[in-house]
């Protein structure tokens, strides 16, 4: 029999781990912008700190019977009022359909506002969402509307760490997929 083996020693006992801290959001009220409508994804504040001078976003576009489309927007001039929106369009190849031009300058409120939906017509939940543009964790808001003719439900993936449209938006009229807009690339210039 050979040399008995030494005992290890116990190891020190260690601290459990630092909780992580959650990111805050700012209240549901905060991102209310009228009376009987959801709350929106971001705050204009939101939206205007992360959509500084020389951002831009470019978006595949596919629509049923028109041939795919991407949209670039540009941002100038942003500030504490709002931004000057710069839009070009392009075919599936890069060239040119539609010249780049500048819209006039937009307060942050409006931008907001293009997520302001009626409140009973409007499901939010969160999602992970893979896109041409990257991996994010979502809001998604599922907006259905319906009445004498046929039921449209519109999808927006809200991208939590990347304010301003929906890195994913998807319109379906009864259960057809009409209008695909899909982040492509996002970078700051």
């Amino acid at each position: 029999m050979g040399p008995k083996p030494e005992a290890a020693e116990p190891e020190a006992a260690k601290p459990p781990p630092a909780p992580v801290a959650k990111p805050t959001w700012p209240s549901a009220a905060a991102r209310t912008m009228k009376e009987g409508h959801a709350p929106t994804p971001y705050t204009a504040a939101q939206i205007r700190d992360g959509s500084p001078t020389g951002r831009e976003t470019r978006f595949r576009l596919e629509a049923a019977g028109a041939p795919k489309m991407v949209q670039v927007f540009r941002f100038h001039d942003s500030d504490a009022e709002g931004t000057v929106l710069e839009v070009e369009v392009l075919d599936g190849e890069g060239n040119v359909l539609s010249a780049a031009r500048r819209m006039p300058k937009q307060p942050w409120t409006a931008l907001q506002s293009h997520a302001s939906f009626p409140a009973d017509q409007t499901d939010i939940t969160e999602e992970s969402l893979e896109t041409a543009g990257g991996t994010f964790d979502c809001f998604l808001y599922t907006v259905t509307r319906s009445g004498d003719g046929p039921k449209r439900v519109d999808r927006f993936w809200f991208a939590k760490t990347l304010p301003g449209p929906p890195v994913l938006m998807r319109s379906t009229v009864d259960d057809e997929v009409v209008t695909t807009m899909e982040l492509v690339s996002h970078e700051l210039k």
